[in-house]
């Protein structure tokens, strides 16, 4: 079963994560690159989608809504994303309009109700101090699980310092062979220097399910299972990006 994916440097569309995996039925995970005014144009099919700006700045349309020279990041650890809502069955153009890099992840849920698109500037994004001693983290909710706007969509960052931990203490997920459905979860890791990197563990309290990965800048991992800690590695800062998503009510 595959839960790690590697960096893909590739420019244009990447596709990471979707439902030819095993280990996942509702949600996705794409990565889009364009440099120099370049233009990507989609649709979103059965998914609502939440464009989330990892670096560079765009011009977005969606439907009939656009957001133009949205984006203020050079890196995620320069502040709070701006993130889009795309509805399903909805077109949307992405261009680079910066003349430089733009990196976004597109993060996809099946769902099957419209809704109307909408835009989340840093000043909107709720930030959370959780933890303590070595398990402090900064959490950074873009659209949190009780947001009318969306069908089934939550996501946001996490943000990691040097040695620490986070979604620790450890707590669970679930196995999807249960009698009740789980929501799935995604996590899409950046690291601040290009060397560094940090863990993603996966186990069960039985250990009939113990997984360790260790993860680098642009990496993804899909949470099948137990519980999932991450740690930053000593001399690294560790963000990802989380979302969840589940079957349709």
């Amino acid at each position: 079963m595959k839960l790690h994916f590697q960096h893909n440097t590739g420019l244009g569309y990447q596709n990471i994560i979707d439902e030819t995996f095993a280990s996942v039925k509702y949600t996705g995970l794409d990565v889009l690159r364009l440099t120099n005014g370049e233009c990507y144009l989609g649709n979103s099919n059965d998914y609502e989608m939440v464009l989330v700006l990892i670096k560079g700045q765009a011009d977005i349309t969606v439907d009939h809504t656009a957001w133009n020279g949205i984006g203020n990041r050079g890196n995620v650890f320069e502040g709070p994303a701006t993130a889009v809502y795309v509805p399903i069955q909805t077109d949307f153009s992405i261009t680079e309009s910066e003349g430089k890099h733009l990196e976004i992840a597109l993060c996809r849920v099946k769902a099957n109700k419209k809704y109307d698109p909408f835009i989340v500037t840093p000043k909107n994004v709720e930030v959370h101090h959780r933890g303590s001693d070595t398990w402090k983290r900064e959490v950074h909710d873009i659209i949190p699980n009780d947001d009318s706007r969306t069908q089934r969509i939550a996501i946001g960052e996490t943000f990691t310092s040097s040695g620490s931990w986070a979604s620790y203490p450890p707590h669970k997920k679930e196995p999807k062979d249960t009698a009740t459905l789980q929501e799935e979860e995604l996590h899409f890791f950046q690291v601040d220097r290009e060397e560094g990197f940090g863990l993603q563990l996966m186990y069960t309290d039985d250990q009939q399910f113990n997984h360790a990965f260790m993860v680098r800048d642009g990496d993804a991992v899909i949470l099948y299972s137990g519980n999932h800690p991450v740690c930053a590695a000593g001399g690294y800062r560790i963000y990802y990006l989380w979302f969840t998503g589940g079957p349709i009510n």
